[in-house]
């Protein structure tokens, strides 16, 4: 099994995978092929460093049934074991009349995953799997958003709007700032301790708690946000929201 961080983006060809790489790490072009590999993307955060290969992939308009069969294969089993998360990019105009099709699938894709982390991890798979959707207006314009976004977490996968921009009426990021959070509060394979703020001291008293154990303790609120956006049984997603409730108030 690899323990390189690895990535898969895949949508319907031309729906957008290249661009993601290129908005979010600066890697290759908005035109490149789809079908390519972006070794060693340095992502660094306030809490650690790390390296991921993204790999992007694409079907044929009206094929998704086939790529999902050939991703779902024994064969392809060492593939699904080597990932750290999972993007499909959507085209709303275009998809829009397969969006049955395309859940089921996807409901396939989280229960296979979910099975590589044994039954006795009720968290279920440790990566992430997010639905890139374009085509799509702000929320606010579109009436069944909403229902869709409800439908594509039922699957396990968190639906992105990509046409979305800085903060929604919650004060969450969404759109790309929330992909990008996505990435940073993963749980990667491999990973070094430290930030980009290490040689910054701490002056003066300490009254309560460090600032940064409580930068900490919203870095895991964010990275339960994820996963629980993934969990789709209820007493599961109960269980889990303790659990992380636990690991926050030890630290606290």
């Amino acid at each position: 099994m690899s323990f390189v961080n690895q990535v898969l983006i895949v949508g319907l060809d031309g729906s957008g995978q290249s661009t993601l790489v290129k908005d979010l790490f600066g890697r290759g072009h908005h035109e490149s092929h789809d079908g390519s590999v972006h070794k060693a993307i340095g992502l660094v955060t306030k809490y650690y460093s790390s390296e991921i290969d993204i790999w992007t992939d694409a079907y044929e308009k009206g094929s998704f049934d086939q790529w999902a069969n050939e991703f779902l294969s024994e064969e392809a089993k060492p593939m699904r074991e080597s990932l750290n998360g999972i993007i499909f990019t959507f085209d709303f105009e275009e998809e829009l009349g397969e969006i049955d099709q395309v859940i089921g699938h996807l409901e396939r894709i989280t229960e296979s995953l979910d099975e590589l982390s044994g039954e006795e991890d009720y968290n279920g798979w440790s990566g992430f799997k997010a639905a890139v959707v374009s085509g799509i207006p702000e929320q606010s314009e579109f009436e069944g958003y909403d229902d869709l976004e409800y439908r594509f977490q039922l699957a396990g996968f968190e639906l992105v709007n990509y046409a979305c921009s800085a903060r929604n009426e919650f004060g969450e990021k969404v759109g790309k700032e929330r992909l990008r959070e996505i990435f940073e509060t993963c749980e990667w394979t491999q990973m070094e301790s430290g930030s980009k703020d290490d040689s910054e001291e701490v002056s003066g008293e300490d009254i309560g708690q460090k600032p940064e154990d409580l930068d900490k303790v919203f870095q895991m609120a964010l990275a339960a946000r994820t996963q629980a956006a993934q969990v789709t049984n209820k007493e599961e997603k109960e269980k889990l929201v303790n659990a992380k409730l636990t690991e926050i108030m030890n630290i606290l």
